[in-house]
């Protein structure tokens, strides 16, 4: 049953349809003009229409037996570059035209006026929807399988095959190819330089690329702005709910990164990030990331990052290493206000915030213009501040092993014992008008009269 099922669906392929007719075609070669085209004759017009040019250089397209191409500068294309109420112009098109000789209007960058032509590109696809959810429907799909191009990582006395490859993600910034086959060097780093007969131990390896490329890319993109260039995009994503929308899930831009290999991505041995922004240049940049809004009145959102998921992390859910003025900024930048906290823990947690390391002042400065620089507020079982040989009860009786007082002490509201016998620990010291108290026991006061001069 199941070898006679391709039998009948190639016959059910190959049987003629009887609801069409067709002519034989009529082929031409024009020799004339600025290329030699290849055309089809039209047998209502008899005219010949033309497919593209046939020469390997000029203007037009370019056929040959491997693939179709669009050469040169082909002729603008205004006819969708005006605006459309709510869509963009052209709704539903594939339109080529090398050196961004297409010129379209997009919904939500369409500028119309003095002309209608602001916004040209080589290759352009717009797409509206057909059908309801039954099917996802992607303007664009690219699809690849990364097969190919494993580079592990060089190890001395180790067994290595010819055509075997090691990837040097150092200094060297080199992936070596194995020409000969043996053994790599008993100590060393492995190969170095970009020769093709490098010797190590009895392996012998051909230089073969730069371990920075030596990655397959799904969708490559890359943007150069030379002197004369303006504003520019490498990338622009542009996202709109129209009036009458219903937000279910809208999401602008999504990243899954998914890690089913059975290894755990180790740090600094496996980098596997779901986002990789690297900011380089022999001058600054801005920033990293930077996160804003066109609003000017009314929030944009509820929050403008949220790491969320208690399994999204095991060390830090925000880790910073790097150097500069400061590991985090609030109104550095431009004035901020908040109604609540600049910072605030609403987590459980060991500790709310843990300080190490060598601080050359302080592990906490505080500078600002308030009414209480820290204030607590909490409810302790334990102490509100505990010091070494001191602590601060949640009472706010203050125990320590010694203090030095350079100015005054100054005791306000002292709690003058009624009698010899009244509660106190060792130590107490209390006063009035006429005597200065000590407990000398616990609950039992000795006192001695003062006198003036």
């Amino acid at each position: 049953m199941i070898r006679s099922a391709p039998i009948t669906l190639l016959a059910a392929l190959t049987a003629p349809v009887a609801a069409q007719t067709f002519a034989p075609p009529e082929i031409g070669l024009q020799a004339s003009g600025a290329c030699r085209q290849l055309a089809l004759r039209d047998r209502a017009s008899a005219a010949m229409v033309p497919i593209g040019c046939l020469e390997e250089t000029g203007a037009g397209f370019r056929l040959t037996p491997t693939g179709l191409a669009l050469t040169g500068l082909s002729r603008l294309d205004t006819t969708a570059a005006g605006r459309l109420a709510g869509r963009h112009n052209p709704p539903n098109a594939v339109m080529l035209g090398g050196g961004n000789r297409i010129s379209f209007c997009p919904t939500l960058s369409c500028v119309d006026a003095p002309s209608t032509d602001h916004q040209r590109a080589s290759l352009l696809v717009s797409a509206e929807t057909q059908v309801d959810g039954a099917v996802e429907e992607q303007t664009l799909a690219v699809l690849s399988t990364i097969k190919t191009g494993y580079s592990r990582t060089w190890a001395p006395s180790t067994a290595y095959a010819a055509g075997d490859n090691v990837s040097m993600q150092d200094g060297r910034n080199s992936v070596y190819r194995a020409v000969q086959a043996g053994t790599s060097a008993p100590s060393g780093s492995g190969p170095t330089g970009k020769g093709s007969n490098i010797v190590d131990g009895a392996v012998r390896w051909a230089w073969v690329n730069d371990a920075v490329i030596n990655a397959k890319v799904g969708l490559y993109n890359e943007v150069q702005n030379v002197a004369g260039g303006g504003h520019s995009w490498a990338q622009a994503n542009n996202f709109h709910l129209r009036p009458g929308h219903t937000p279910t899930f809208n999401v602008n831009t999504e990243f899954d990164f998914q890690n089913d290999s059975g290894s755990d991505c180790i740090v600094g041995v496996a980098n596997c990030n779901n986002l990789y922004v690297v900011t380089a240049g022999t001058n600054k940049s801005t920033a990293g990331v930077a996160v804003s809004t066109t609003n000017k009145s009314g929030f944009a959102s509820y929050f403008g990052i949220i790491l969320s998921s208690p399994q999204l992390a095991s060390n830090s859910a925000i880790e910073i290493d790097t150097g500069g003025a400061r590991a985090i900024g609030v109104g550095a930048f431009m004035p901020a206000s908040y109604t609540s906290a600049a910072i605030e823990d609403l987590s459980t947690a060991p500790a709310g915030l843990v300080i190490r390391g060598a601080k050359a002042i302080a592990g906490v400065v505080e500078h600002s213009t308030s009414s209480n620089g820290i204030a607590l507020n909490g409810i302790y079982s334990g102490a509100q501040i505990v010091g070494t040989g001191w602590n601060v009860s949640p009472a706010g009786a203050v125990t320590m092993s010694g203090a030095t007082v350079n100015g005054n002490l100054y005791v306000t509201t002292p709690l003058v014992p009624a009698t010899a016998a009244t509660p106190c620990a060792k130590g107490q010291i209390s006063y009035d008008a006429e005597f200065v108290y000590v407990c000398v026991t616990a609950n039992t006061w000795k006192r001695a009269a003062l006198a003036s001069w």
